[in-house]
């Protein structure tokens, strides 16, 4: 799920409008609402997102509590795992809940994910949960409409454009996740903009050192999906911080620069 316009249905609160005055030629413009690209704004948005993952998780929930699993390789699993709960000092029935959970959910600023099962669902009596065109339905889909109808009890709009029922692939954040496959990677979007950057910073003699900064934030991003990808960038990280050898703000990146100063 993915709201629409999510900065701007926030509200500023009265003690933090100071951070939304302009000075403009024509005197001061102040907007109360929160502004995409303000860096301060991604902090408030942050708050309220983590309330609405909050409120979410309460309703995947109730459809949880509402719907026990009958499943038996989920009812097995949830078997196991609260024994494994147990084994580990959980000591409270929501600390148990946590291990026997039938769903998850996060939230980074306006773009949501879930898992969850996708068992199909039974009513109390043990008849098939129906929906309006006679089909049984499953777990997930439940859980997918509660998280919209949370989104927009709050006031947000999830964007039909950007939403991906449950699926077994997604994308989320600019990473492809495969359940099947096993398998993370980065999304085709970001692969070819990350790569032309990487072989254009390969091919300048040198970079400054803010361009080579943003280089390495985002490679180090795509080496989230790369097994043991982020011991390659420690290297690069500590030339990045390395002031005293970046005395005119670049960073020599080219191997054959480097051989040339060696000689």
């Amino acid at each position: 799920l993915d709201c629409e316009a999510f900065y701007r249905a926030v509200g500023r609160q009265r003690r933090e409008l100071w951070r939304n005055g302009v000075c403009l030629p024509e005197g001061v413009q102040l907007d109360e609402r929160c502004c995409f690209g303000d860096a301060s704004a991604a902090t408030k948005c942050s708050r309220m997102s983590n309330y609405l993952v909050f409120q979410v998780r309460r309703a995947l929930r109730e459809v949880d509590e509402l719907y026990p699993t009958r499943d038996p390789e989920w009812v097995a699993w949830q078997t196991a795992r609260r024994a494994l709960a147990i084994e580990q000092g959980a000591s409270t029935p929501e600390a148990v809940d946590d291990y026997t959970s039938l769903h998850w959910a996060a939230m980074y600023i306006d773009d949501s994910m879930a898992a969850s099962a996708d068992d199909l669902l039974f009513e109390e009596g043990g008849n098939p949960l129906l929906g309006a065109d006679g089909t049984q339905r499953r777990r997930a889909m439940v859980h997918f409409e509660a998280a919209r109808r949370v989104l927009e009890r709050y006031g947000w709009r999830s964007s039909p454009s950007k939403e991906q029922p449950p699926d077994v692939a997604i994308e989320s954040l600019g990473v492809e996740l495969e359940l099947e496959e096993g398998r993370m990677r980065l999304g085709s979007g970001k692969r070819g903009r990350y790569a032309t950057a990487a072989r254009a910073a390969a091919a300048a003699r040198t970079l400054p050192s803010a361009d080579f900064s943003e280089l390495l934030g985002q490679l180090q991003f795509a080496s989230s999906c790369v097994p043991m990808g982020s011991q390659h960038m420690h290297s690069l990280w500590r030339l990045s911080r390395a002031e005293f050898r970046l005395g005119d703000g670049r960073v020599t990146v080219s191997y054959t620069h480097l051989r040339a100063h060696e000689t």
